[in-house]
């Protein structure tokens, strides 16, 4: 079977027009009728296009000895799940990169937010220093009010990002044909990424609050304990950071593929672990700024953060169990 028969072939099994192809090809009609009668032949981008719209091989469409091995891929085609082409799942990729650093953005804000006012208290105990305790709060309370207010900007534009693209995480979807296999491929090479990363960022959190403990049992100066709170107060913002990120980058490559927790069975599970996230994260962040203004012990409350994410693996985890 020739070129210009696999073309007419496919079509009419999907149950399109010339037009309806012609659009989704950014072709006149005439053009797919010229392919269609052997009048002429598509380039090789329009090839390239063809094997993505239709889910088959280039193979299969260029060499006239494959008839059926590929084709039976179009055989459970349903046209209530939409195929998402290689441009759309890159640009959905993107989209959610950006989210996470918005997200990552807003939570190493809303951490970082007392560390002008601990730098201020660090320098306010120093001998030479001609500072009041009274600008000292002030000062540092405005700044960190500031810091703040950008932090929860942050939180609120995350919608921005989510609008357009509810067809991944709320309807069935595939991928084209070649599309699957990029990112099949880049999720199992990302994994042992994802597991270092992860690894080292927990290390990181947890080892942060050793020069904190060792200052402290020396019993030093104040200012070398509200600097130790400092770096404590970055690692911490550094680790939840590239959580986030890694996290994010791996939830969409299994999402794209369908693999693990986002295989077409557990897609009602992943609604509820979703839903449960929009409502815990802003819970976590009033929490802590609640719990931070009433006592002013930031140098205590950034536990939340860590605290927060194990609770939210822990949850997750609980979903998936009564799944299985």
């Amino acid at each position: 079977m020739i070129l210009a028969d696999k073309i007419v072939r496919l079509r009419k099994k999907i149950g399109w027009s010339q037009e309806e192809l012609a659009e989704k090809m950014n072709v006149s009609r005439q053009a797919i009728s010229k392919w269609e009668s052997a009048g002429s032949i598509p380039d090789l981008n329009k090839i390239l296009k063809l094997s993505e719209i239709f889910g088959v091989s280039t193979d299969y469409l260029v060499k006239d000895d494959i008839e059926e091995s590929e084709e039976n891929i179009l055989e459970d085609y349903d046209d209530e799940i939409r195929k998402i082409t290689l441009e759309e799942a890159q640009e959905y990729v993107e989209n959610k990169k950006n989210a996470a650093r918005t997200i990552g953005k807003g939570v190493l804000l809303s951490i970082y937010a007392i560390i002008p006012f601990l730098l201020l208290a660090a320098l306010a105990e120093h001998p030479d220093a001609n500072i009041s305790d009274e600008i000292t709060v002030a000062i540092g309370v405005m700044i960190m009010l500031l810091i703040i207010s950008l932090g929860v900007n942050c939180f609120f534009r995350i919608n921005y990002y989510n609008e357009d693209f509810d067809i991944f995480e709320k309807d069935s979807f595939e991928l084209v044909y070649g599309a699957q296999s990029i990112y099949l491929e880049a999720y199992r090479a990302y994994r042992p990424e994802y597991i270092g990363k992860m690894s080292k960022s927990f290390t990181l959190i947890i080892i942060s609050v050793i020069p904190l403990l060792i200052v402290s049992i020396l019993m030093l100066s104040n200012t070398l304990i509200f600097l130790m709170v400092v770096v404590l107060l970055i690692a911490v913002g550094v680790g939840t950071y590239i959580i986030i990120l890694t996290t994010s980058e791996y939830n969409v490559l299994s999402l794209l593929c369908g693999e693990g927790e986002y295989g077409r069975n557990n897609r009602n599970q992943k609604k509820n672990i979703k839903l449960f996230e929009e409502v815990f994260w802003p819970c976590v962040l009033l929490i802590y700024l609640g719990w931070s203004f009433l006592t002013m012990d930031w140098d205590v409350t950034w536990i939340v953060w860590p605290i927060a994410a194990l609770i939210s693996a822990v949850v997750t985890s609980v979903f998936r169990y009564k799944k299985k």
